[in-house]
């Protein structure tokens, strides 16, 4: 009687994946990635271009294809998506199949209980930020439209401007938030950050 072959399963070692995004061809990713791999030199790399609130095809894949033991680390939560459910549902989808999420720049180990209400509190304020940012920058072009004159471009810069615009970018604010702060256009802010040879936030 011939013996039944076994079949063998071959175990992985745990993956450790950075998941990095970008809003458009016109950023850098180097910003991100430098934080982030100076923790985890040793970590695989998925990046994708994508605005805030499109698919994420890349990161989709990623949350499918990881297992139990993995680990996914982003710079920022806001990575993984601008609405509240939906970074919410993304992280109970890692914890449903045991996977680690870390995000570096809120310092949240979402793998503990602490991580987990940290989190969600985190998510909430950007959420609310986000929408307290657009509804400021809304105001403002509507006050400067009734006033007759628009935000422009070529607007001169003064030395005070210049020192927060690059505070704000050190802290990874996007060049839209630098604007709406200094009261310039997005793209007058990217073109002074390009002229620093600086890393663009997205």
């Amino acid at each position: 009687m011939k013996s039944k072959s076994k079949v063998k399963t071959v175990v992985r070692p745990p993956r450790t994946v950075i998941y990095s995004r970008i809003s458009s061809d016109k950023q850098s990713l180097d910003s991100q990635l430098h934080t982030v791999t100076k923790r985890f030199p040793d970590a695989e790399v998925a990046t994708e271009t994508c605005a805030g609130n499109k698919s994420r095809p890349v990161l989709k894949a990623l949350v499918k294809e990881l297992c139990r033991g993995d680990t996914l680390v982003v710079f920022r939560l806001d990575r993984l998506g601008r609405k509240l459910h939906d970074v919410i549902g993304i992280i109970e989808d890692l914890e449903k199949k045991g996977v680690i999420l870390i995000s570096v720049s809120e310092g949240v180990d979402y793998g503990t209980m602490m991580g987990r209400m940290v989190t969600q509190i985190l998510v909430s304020v950007a959420e609310m930020e986000r929408a307290m940012l657009s509804e400021r920058i809304r105001a403002g072009m509507a006050a400067a439209k009734a006033q007759g004159r628009m935000v422009s471009p070529h607007l001169k810069r003064t030395k005070k401007m210049d020192k927060t615009i690059l505070a704000m970018h050190a802290r990874g604010h996007t060049v839209r938030e630098i604007g709406a702060k200094v009261g310039i256009s997005h793209n007058a802010v990217w073109q002074f950050l390009k002229r620093q040879e600086r890393p663009l936030p997205n």
